[in-house]
């Protein structure tokens, strides 16, 4: 016969367990701040179907949530975002279709300085026309409110 088959298993949880009830209900002296304090003992929230373990994703969105509440957005304002996402995706393409092609002949006549200088071109009108885009979409986010 095995020792945790034996009950002796049993009766040493059941008298850990008694002596953390008695612990948990009773008050006890604090020697070093001499006051009363009342120990708890916590396991931890049950876990259940109805309360089931949450990823760390759903904690990270929970606390997201109480420290800036999202504001749902109405039909108008997706509408006004759905537009300006629209109007500036075509105004990026129309800027890359003509500084690609610019860039491409230059690096045909074998201007590499002109190349460099388009392609700078090219990154800073699209990082200006993404922060256009970014503030007009904030706009309408905060007109909501």
């Amino acid at each position: 016969m095995e020792w945790w088959s034996s009950g002796v298993m049993e009766y040493w949880s059941a008298e850990v367990i008694g002596s953390f009830r008695r612990l948990a209900h009773s008050p006890f002296r604090c020697p070093r701040f001499q006051r009363f304090v009342s120990c708890k003992l916590s396991l931890g929230p049950a876990i259940s179907l109805e309360n089931p373990m949450k990823s760390a994703y759903e904690l990270a969105m929970e606390r997201l949530q109480k420290d800036a509440p999202s504001v749902p957005l109405n039909a108008e304002q997706r509408a006004q975002i759905a537009d300006i996402d629209s109007l500036y995706t075509a105004k990026i393409a129309e800027k890359e279709l003509l500084l690609k092609s610019e860039i491409a002949q230059e690096q045909a006549k074998g201007k590499f300085d002109q190349v460099e200088q388009l392609q700078k071109q090219l990154a800073s009108e699209m990082r200006r026309l993404n922060e256009e885009r970014e503030e007009k979409k904030e706009k309408v986010r905060r007109e909501g409110k």
